[in-house]
């Protein structure tokens, strides 16, 4: 049986900052996808799975303005080729 994703994944463009529970420093990192449970990311160091992050994303939306969005959530998968999976808890209806 194939898995399937319970929400559709959505292109974005954006910079974040991934801020790890318990350090001080933050991580770059650029979006790739976005759903209503999960955001991928291309960073710039290997997360450590299972760390409980922040995510601060930075955008345009559509008129324009710029945004920021803090979303927390729990690094579920991260690979030496700099990408990550980040489970958000909760997302809002920005």
């Amino acid at each position: 049986m194939a898995w399937k994703r319970r929400f559709k994944r959505l292109s974005i463009l954006s910079r974040a900052n991934v801020r790890i529970r318990g350090q001080k420093a933050r991580v770059k990192a650029y979006v790739a996808n976005i759903s209503r449970e999960g955001v991928g990311l291309y960073v710039h160091k290997t997360l450590a799975v299972g760390s409980e992050v922040t995510v601060i994303l930075q955008f345009v939306d559509h008129s324009g303005r710029e945004l920021t969005e803090k979303l927390q959530g729990k690094v579920l998968w991260s690979q030496k080729a700099f990408t990550a999976g980040i489970s958000l808890k909760e997302l809002s209806k920005k």
